[in-house]
């Protein structure tokens, strides 16, 4: 009995599995039909990938090379990466010589890049001297290193021709009243000679200027050459011109007065400090003091005079006191001096007489004042 019912579940299942498989077999014998979407191809470029022309399959999310969906690929395969930029030999620009630049431009079609190396500092080689007339030539050597490359240009410039110019002219003055100043230049190589000429120069006092010792002038003159500057001084000596016009001054005569001291005339030469009583023209019409006439400021002074009074005028206050008022009678003068008296007083026939005294100057002044005794009372 359990043999026979353990055949039947056996017999069921193989039922079971043969009906699924049946169902699966008739799922595959269904065709899946792709729904295709094209994308275009695109040319990689010099800095942006590309890619090849390709269909895809949004329900099944496949990807085919062909319109008919049968030659199935990746999206990875279509990718065209970027090309990269195709350098030629460069463009050169040189800075006359003292640096040049290699412009390297991309020659792939539509491509505008480009790309500039510098050589700062160019190599040169010297092809030929130059001489003091003849030009030489100088070869300069630019070298960049791009994208692994050596490239190099070459220039070929002119060594001007020059002349090995002393630095030491040789200087003449020559003196027409005033100077011509020239200047003479030589080649140390072909012996040539450059002379330049001016009449400009500057004038200066060495020193201090002296009322008895002989004086220097320096004078200085500057030539341009060859792009540069040179100077060149000469000294001169002129007498000494004792006590010129232009440093001496000159007082007036001056009146003492009574309080103030006055004196001569005089001159003061400020540049030695001496003092003269006279004043005089030379032979040449230049201005200039006499030595011989020197004094001292002490010897010019004319002493103040003081006051000189005469008699008094008085100024009574009553009877109990008095002043006497001195006056200076010189001219111009309008100094006064008070000086208060000494009263006495003495009763001659009934009337009271006083009288006033002061001493001025040594000498004795008196003045005199009366009134009635019994007006007084």
């Amino acid at each position: 009995m359990r043999k026979l019912k353990r055949k039947h579940l056996v017999l069921f299942l193989l039922v079971v599995t043969a009906i699924a498989c049946a169902g699966i077999l008739a799922a595959c014998q269904k065709k899946h039909v792709h729904s295709l979407s094209p994308t275009a191809a695109v040319e990689a470029t010099c800095t942006k990938d590309g890619n090849s022309a390709f269909w895809h399959c949004a329900e099944c999310d496949k990807y085919f090379s062909d319109e008919a969906g049968k030659n199935e690929i990746t999206l990875e395969s279509t990718r065209l990466p970027a090309l990269g930029h195709a350098y030629g030999e460069p463009e050169w620009t040189w800075n006359e010589t003292s640096s040049a630049q290699a412009v390297f431009s991309c020659t792939r079609s539509g491509c505008e890049h480009r790309r500039t190396e510098t050589d700062e500092a160019p190599a040169s080689k010297e092809i030929s001297p130059a001489g003091c007339e003849e030009e030489g030539a100088m070869l300069y050597t630019a070298t960049v290193t791009f994208n692994g490359k050596q490239y190099t240009s070459e220039k070929e410039a002119a060594i001007p021709a020059a002349h090995d110019w002393s630095e030491t002219p040789e200087w003449k003055w020559t003196w027409f009243g005033t100077a011509t100043v020239r200047a003479t230049f030589t080649c140390s190589v072909c012996q040539k000679t450059e002379t330049l000429t001016t009449k400009e120069y500057t004038t200066e006092v060495v020193g201090e200027l002296s009322c008895t010792e002989d004086g220097q002038q320096k004078h200085t003159a500057e030539i341009s050459f060859n792009g540069k500057t040179y100077q060149n001084s000469y000294i001169t000596y002129f007498e000494a011109r004792p006590h010129p016009a232009e440093v001496v001054e000159h007082y007036e005569c001056l009146a003492p007065t009574c309080e103030s001291d006055g004196h001569y005339e005089y001159w003061h030469c400020t540049r030695c400090g001496e003092y003269f009583s006279e004043y005089d023209i030379n032979n040449d019409g230049d201005e200039f003091l006499l030595d011989c006439n020197k004094t001292t400021l002490a010897n010019t002074v004319l002493s103040k005079r003081g006051h000189l009074y005469g008699e008094p005028t008085w100024e009574w206050n009553g009877t109990s006191s008095a002043q006497a008022v001195f006056t200076c009678t010189r001219s111009g003068c309008e100094h006064t001096q008070k000086e208060t008296a000494q009263i006495t007083s003495k009763t001659i026939d009934g009337e009271i007489v006083y009288v006033a005294t002061v001493t001025f100057n040594g000498k004795q002044y008196t003045d005199g004042k009366s009134e009635n005794e019994s007006a007084a009372a």
